[in-house]
């Protein structure tokens, strides 16, 4: 029987492919099985088996671009070929036996990284296999760690030419850079020493001298009751302050201070933790520093005496200049695009020419293809590559992602670009909960970024409707928002996947559960049917005038999905 996805043209009006993308979640649940809605009939919809879906994916890239239910997404179409599941006793790539055995226990055993999980992931896939490599930013871009992440105070002072908001940003370590001299006669055998052998000894004793005060400048943070409150939590990290010798020292085997004086050391004090959170700390550790080191004819008259347990350290040291020098740690991305610098069709050829023995994958019988061709162009035999690009704010990361899609873009180059709308969108009015809160800037946003969808070609972008979300209850939100989001995509031409009710009915009705504490995430049943509805919507997307797909396995059962045996079965 040959069926509709092998000749669009083929199909009847009355179940074309635009029809039959709108009605992939339409239908019910019953005791563990999906069944589509009548009205689908002629779509060719099923329950996938393992050889269809490698079918579906051999020789494919595929884009995926939102919050974390976007990655998940991706990692249930990796077990659908196979992939890793979690199993008690093992502990699977990028996490513990620990972390496995509480997420098998929450019905959460398909494989998902925590590695980039909020910045970007590359898989390269044996559909035949079931192997992969997966690649964060760093491995495949070269893009530090520092900037895998966004802090949206830091990229508007970048935009705007500002220096960077120090004390509100997220990533944030507050460092002193302190400049210390020992005092003379601080050691007896100073007199015994050559020149290089006394300017060691003097970092060394100004290293532990300074270790010893910045332990005791700091308090002990005990908790009043457990679990601690995040100021006590924020005030116990932020005292865990690290003393090391400064990277440069300008000033080393040079006199400080002036004639006579011993030689300085530079030192940086870095606070515990990544936080604006940590400034006053750090100034009331710097003013204690002062003044028990201060001479004490200089010391002021309201200073505190050093702890008889390091006055003795005290004692060895003059700090010289103490200057605060905050860096950007952690969150210091300066745009909200993820890019790959040198374009993403380059470093993905690369990667594939390192990692082709890990993916079992055969020797290549001619010569690499060369750059400047499409990502597509890398991928032959049973190779697969799945992309994750995350975006989480609409009007931030969502419309620069997507309207500066071009060749550096993490992910460019894909057969179809999946764009996950987020739970963060659907919200009610502050004075009418009831009513979605959708206005004109909302609007101009999600234009902006369908376009920037459209734009994608000879990329084919896709949009999903929200999911149901244990963070917003009200099912009259997210019909609203659904219709407005379809309205919008059929004005630019953008296929939509409306899988809201889908998803609301299986958590109703006991099928599909938010497996932890974000209420966001699905467990096995709800990742398998994503995966599966993926699947059956992917001959569709896939279809093209100039290209006619190949013959592909039938459905393992028609108008039907059978979730408890895919969840027994990794992979069908």
């Amino acid at each position: 029987r040959v069926v509709f996805y092998l000749s669009a043209n083929s199909m009847s009006t009355s179940c074309d492919p635009s029809a039959c993308l709108l009605r992939s979640g339409a239908g019910e649940w019953h005791s563990g099985q999906w069944q589509w809605a009548s009205e689908a009939r002629c779509c060719g919809f099923g329950e996938v088996g393992r050889e269809r879906a490698r079918a579906l994916l051999r020789g494919r890239s595929l884009t995926f671009v939102g919050d974390s239910t976007a990655r998940r997404w991706l990692w249930a179409l990796v077990d659908s070929v196979g992939g890793m599941r979690r199993r008690r006793g093992h502990a699977v790539p990028d996490s513990s036996a620990a972390f496995d055995f509480k997420a098998i226990a929450l019905n959460d055993s398909m494989f998902d990284t925590a590695r980039a999980y909020h910045a970007g992931q590359a898989v390269l896939l044996n559909v035949r296999t079931g192997r992969w490599v997966m690649l964060d930013p760093e491995q495949l871009c070269g893009v530090p760690r520092s900037e895998w992440t966004v802090d949206r105070r830091f990229v508007h002072a970048v935009e705007m030419g500002r220096p960077p908001p120090w004390s509100t940003m997220r990533g944030v370590r507050y460092r002193l850079l302190v400049e210390v001299a020992l005092r003379r006669g601080a050691d007896a055998r100073r007199s015994q020493l050559s020149a290089g052998e006394l300017r060691r000894l003097e970092a060394q004793v100004a290293l532990r001298s300074m270790r010893r005060l910045v332990e005791a400048a700091l308090p002990r943070v005990e908790c009043a009751s457990l679990p601690c409150t995040y100021q006590e939590w924020m005030d116990q990290q932020c005292s865990k302050a690290f003393v090391r010798p400064a990277a440069t020292s300008p000033s080393a085997g040079q006199p400080a201070g002036g004639a006579g004086a011993e030689h300085a050391t530079r030192l940086t004090i870095s606070m515990g933790t990544t936080s604006g959170y940590c400034v006053a700390l750090m100034h009331r550790m710097a003013a204690k520093l002062r003044d028990w080191t201060s001479d004490g004819d200089d010391r002021p008259p309201s200073s505190s005496a050093p702890p008889a347990t390091v006055a003795q350290a005290a004692g060895r040291l003059r700090i010289l200049t103490a200057v605060p020098d905050p860096i950007c740690d952690s969150y210091c991305r300066r745009s909200y695009r993820m890019v790959c610098p040198g374009g993403y069709e380059r470093a993905i050829a690369s990667a594939l020419r390192k990692h082709r023995a890990a993916l079992q994958l055969p020797t290549e019988a001619g010569p690499p293809a060369g750059p400047g061709q499409s990502v597509a162009g890398h991928l032959s035999g049973d190779l697969t590559l799945l992309s994750f690009v995350y975006a989480a704010d609409l009007d931030s990361e969502w419309r620069a992602t997507l309207t500066g899609w071009q060749a550096d873009s993490f992910g460019h180059g894909a057969h179809l670009l999946f764009l996950a709308a987020t739970w963060l969108e659907v919200k009610g009015r502050p004075t009418a909960p009831e009513e979605l809160a959708w206005d004109g800037k909302v609007e101009a946003v999600w234009k902006d970024v369908l376009s920037g969808c459209a734009a994608a070609a000879p990329t084919r972008c896709v949009v999903r409707s929200v999911l149901e979300s244990a963070r917003v209850e009200t099912r009259k939100l997210y019909l609203a928002h659904e219709a407005k989001l379809l309205a919008l995509a059929a004005a630019r031409t953008v296929p939509a996947l409306p899988w809201f009710n889908a998803s609301w009915s299986g958590v109703r009705r006991g099928e599909m559960r938010h497996h932890d504490h974000t209420r966001i995430h699905f467990g096995d049943v709800g990742r398998l049917f994503l995966a599966q509805l993926t699947l059956n919507v992917l001959p569709i997307l896939l279809s093209r005038p100039e290209e006619t797909l190949p013959l592909l396995p039938p459905p393992r059962v028609e108008q039907r999905i059978n979730l408890h045996r895919l969840r027994a079965r990794p992979g069908g």
